[in-house]
């Protein structure tokens, strides 16, 4: 009986000794990732809301222009479709990714956990509740959201305009 108990408690300390090793690496992964978020933001801020006003300035002038003109530059126009629409996709991708982490954080089934790990699942709630969004020129979500507002907007102008 009492092998039994020292068995269970042997166990109950490597499952103990696992999950904080998991929860470890986990945390340094987070803020991996956070930072690289943060470097990307500081180092493409600008360039990425440059880009994207010019995208939507070429896209507003390609509905503009007169037909037989803007055939011309449907390839520019599809540059510059694809690029606002994977900047925004991957904005959205890693938005989303947050998000994800956040929930999976708080459904890990932190209740059973000794009090060490519950501090330390407390610490990543607490730093993963915070958004993570990049923005363009600091002023611009990049996210599926914004190039639909985009997309509907440049459509809007372009009615309006031709009408």
């Amino acid at each position: 009986m009492s092998l039994d108990v020292r068995d269970e408690d042997m166990e109950r300390q490597e499952a103990a000794g696992t999950v904080e090793n998991h929860l470890k690496n986990i945390v340094n992964r987070h803020s991996l990732t956070l930072h690289t978020v943060e470097n990307i933001q500081n180092i493409y801020n600008f360039s990425i809301g440059v880009s994207f006003g010019e995208d939507a300035i070429t896209m507003c002038l390609f509905f503009v222009m007169p037909l037989s003109v803007s055939l011309n530059f449907i390839p520019l126009l599809i540059h510059d479709f694809l690029t606002f629409f994977l900047y925004c996709y991957q904005g959205q991708k890693i938005t989303t990714a947050a998000e994800h982490f956040e929930m999976a954080v708080y459904s890990c089934g932190w209740e059973n956990f000794d009090v060490k790990e519950q501090k330390m699942i407390l610490t990543m709630l607490i730093q993963s509740q915070r958004p993570v969004i990049i923005n363009a020129a600091s002023v611009v979500p990049i996210c599926i959201y914004t190039f639909a507002c985009t997309m509907q907007s440049i459509y809007k102008f372009g009615a309006a305009f031709k009408s």
